[in-house]
């Protein structure tokens, strides 16, 4: 693969659009970017960026296979992956998720600057919302999902005189600023990884606890591992399955 720094990645996406986010509403703005800039960090080449694919386009196809980076709604990506995995195509879905985010607040009305860290931290159960959505999928050995950490800054234009909190945001642009960890998942196997650590028999309560991932990420989570025969279940402590990794 031909990949770029994260550094150079932004840097080419945001000289290439800096037009393009007066023209967008907030909500396209946040996802597009990021979207945006880790379709130039996997793949320096344009030439391999948005390829046609039959009849779709692939946001990245190379040598190695074909990359669909996807932040959210795994699900509508299954008409892709009915043909590009029938096609016997390596596919490769890159899900971004975010580890720390910093925010900033601006005013426009007074140009005040407030500051503050997202209490939110992904965690390595996080992506088995999205995994879930497309759970009959992930079995095919020609699938494989790179996970990637981001630590992020998050500017958000707001006007402090409407109270409303979701009326008086007017912009808001995230920028991927450091990969905290990357996750590849290239086999069933490697879903093994995500419970380095994990010993014993455990409840999906007793892991969210241990792990400090919220339960129901973690209940999600062990249902796609126990799809996958990753873990097993021996039995129910009240209304929990019990559950242990196999051998």
């Amino acid at each position: 693969m031909n990949q770029q720094t994260l550094q150079e990645a932004t840097e080419e996406y945001v000289k290439n659009h800096e037009n393009d986010n007066l023209k967008k509403t907030f909500g396209e703005c946040k996802e597009k970017m990021i979207h945006g800039i880790l379709k130039c960090y996997f793949e320096k080449d344009i030439n391999n960026r948005e390829v046609p694919v039959g009849t779709f386009y692939a946001d990245i196809k190379n040598e190695k296979g074909i990359f669909e980076i996807q932040t959210r709604l795994f699900d509508k990506l299954k008409n892709k992956l009915n043909y590009y995995l029938k096609e016997g195509e390596e596919v490769y879905i890159v899900h971004p998720l975010i580890k720390n985010k910093d925010i900033t607040y601006i005013d426009l009305n007074s140009g005040e600057k407030t500051c503050r860290k997202s209490p939110y931290h992904a965690s390595y159960f996080t992506p088995f919302k999205e995994l879930y959505k497309i759970k009959s999928y992930l079995k095919y050995d020609n699938l494989h999902f790179i996970f990637i950490y981001l630590d992020v800054t998050e500017t958000k234009q707001i006007n402090a005189r409407i109270k409303n909190r979701k009326k008086c945001l007017l912009s808001s642009l995230k920028y991927p600023e450091n990969i905290n960890d990357i996750i590849y998942i290239n086999n069933i196997n490697d879903y093994r990884k995500l419970l380095v650590g994990i010993n014993g028999e455990f409840t999906s309560k007793l892991l969210a606890k241990k792990t400090k991932s919220r339960i129901k990420d973690v209940m999600i989570a062990l249902n796609v591992l126990y799809y996958l025969n990753i873990v097993e279940r021996i039995g129910k402590i009240g209304r929990f399955y019990n559950y242990k990794i196999r051998e």
